[in-house]
């Protein structure tokens, strides 16, 4: 059961980083504020945002942190279901 919880959080972090890392790559293009601006509008809200300067060592940071989190939820997750699935 402790495999199957590692595997599924790894996946849900390496999700995590993936997701994160496109919107590294659009904040570097300099389209963060019309992707927010369009997501948002998808959401039917409107709130401004102010996007700062782009720094990789930011980004980088965002990442491990994405990474992280993403283990942490998976685990969780992966947690709970073994717990349900042991109860049937």
């Amino acid at each position: 059961m402790k495999a199957f919880q590692h595997k599924v959080a790894l996946t849900v972090a390496w999700f995590a980083v993936v997701m994160h890392f496109i919107w590294v790559l659009i904040l570097a293009g300099g389209m963060g504020q019309q992707f927010a601006t369009w997501m948002m509008g998808l959401h039917m809200v409107t709130a401004p945002t102010t996007f700062g300067v782009f720094s990789w060592g930011t980004a980088l940071w965002l990442l491990v942190v994405a990474f992280v989190f993403g283990y942490i939820i998976g685990w969780i997750f992966a947690g709970v279901y073994n717990w349900v699935s042991k109860k049937k």
